[in-house]
């Protein structure tokens, strides 16, 4: 289900509430021309371009959602009209310049017993209604969102990179890249000596720790012992007595 195209309003769609949709597309582009003779051979030569144009069957049934008269007359008044928009045909234009409705032309009319339009053919031909940008290709167009003859056309710029310069510029992105991941690796090695060097004190710390510890309960158990020397001397020399 999506949009087929559009024009003037018209929306040619698949979706659950309408089915309005077209064949027959037929897109003719020309150039008139003139004869030319040079050493008694003829040839033509382009003069000037002639207008674009597109021609299209839009079929429309009531019970696929369509008011099959209201449509199919309003076609007919806006080729009476000339009624001019761009034609899209999926999300993109057909064609750059605007386009007129030159005919419309009804047939294949189904009506019921009271009138009511069943469904209907309406054959249609649109024409080229506007001069093409010079030196500007087809596709060049930012298609946009909108539609309508008011809406504007804004010329897209594509910018081709010397292949030199893309060289340099791919070298000197690799240099940083390499720059980026030296720099990455002095400070990891840095961190990691760093660390060493930390543990190597934290170790050292603690040996002597320990060490002053040992030291310190060997002073205690010295002192502890001295009493008890004295004490057992001076039994004896009770026992003298």
């Amino acid at each position: 289900m999506g949009v087929i195209g559009r024009w003037g309003g018209y929306t040619f769609e698949v979706s659950p509430g309408v089915i309005r949709s077209f064949s027959d597309l037929s897109i003719k582009g020309s150039s008139e021309t003139e004869e030319k003779e040079s050493g008694g051979e003829k040839y033509v030569a382009r003069k000037s371009g002639k207008p674009s144009e597109v021609s299209l069957t839009v079929q429309l049934h009531a019970m696929l959602g369509c008011n099959v008269r209201a449509e199919a007359m309003g076609f007919v008044e806006d080729a009476t009209n000339g009624k001019r928009d761009y034609f899209y045909v999926g999300s993109g234009k057909l064609f750059v310049p605007s386009m007129m409705l030159t005919e419309a032309s009804v047939s294949k009319v189904v009506m019921s017993p009271d009138g009511t339009w069943l469904s209907a053919d309406v054959k249609l031909t649109l024409r080229q209604c506007e001069k093409r940008v010079a030196d500007v290709p087809q596709q060049s167009y930012d298609d946009g969102g909108g539609s309508g003859s008011s809406g504007s056309k804004k010329a897209t710029t594509k910018t081709t990179v010397p292949a030199t310069a893309l060289a340099d510029e791919v070298s000197q992105v690799l240099n940083v890249s390499k720059s980026i991941r030296e720099a990455n690796k002095a400070n990891s090695s840095s961190s990691s000596k760093s660390a060493s060097s930390a543990s190597a004190v934290a170790s050292a710390k603690k040996t002597t720790d320990t060490a002053k510890t040992a030291s310190a309960a060997s002073k205690q158990t010295s002192n502890t012992s001295a009493p008890r020397s004295q004490t057992v001397k001076n039994s004896d020399k009770i026992s003298a007595m």
